[in-house]
């Protein structure tokens, strides 16, 4: 079992447990119901960090189920978990 099968079997776990169907998620977290439903067969390869933060956001998760909060909001604001708070990609790179 890879990453992305976990990822799928979790968010299709949560779903159930909610009573969540594939089409209210997708209004939820402003994912595409196209791309949702590649990831929760699992057959997706490039959900993004954004994507899965905007998933368990919609989900009513709590955090850390894939992120911590703080790692969250850096990936909402700039795309990445690695770039430090206050900062963009466009002006911070590690040296």
């Amino acid at each position: 079992m890879d990453i992305y099968q976990i990822i799928a079997e979790e968010i299709n776990y949560h779903l159930k447990g909610q009573s969540m169907t594939v089409e209210e998620l997708s209004k939820k977290s402003g994912v595409g119901l196209s791309t949702l439903q590649r990831i929760i067969d699992g057959t997706s390869r490039r959900a993004t960090l954004k994507t899965l933060v905007k998933i368990e956001i919609a989900l009513g998760l709590p955090s850390p189920m894939f992120f911590t909060p703080a790692s969250a909001k850096r990936v909402l604001a700039t795309g990445s978990r690695n770039v430090p708070e206050g900062k963009t990609r466009q002006n911070w790179y590690p040296a």
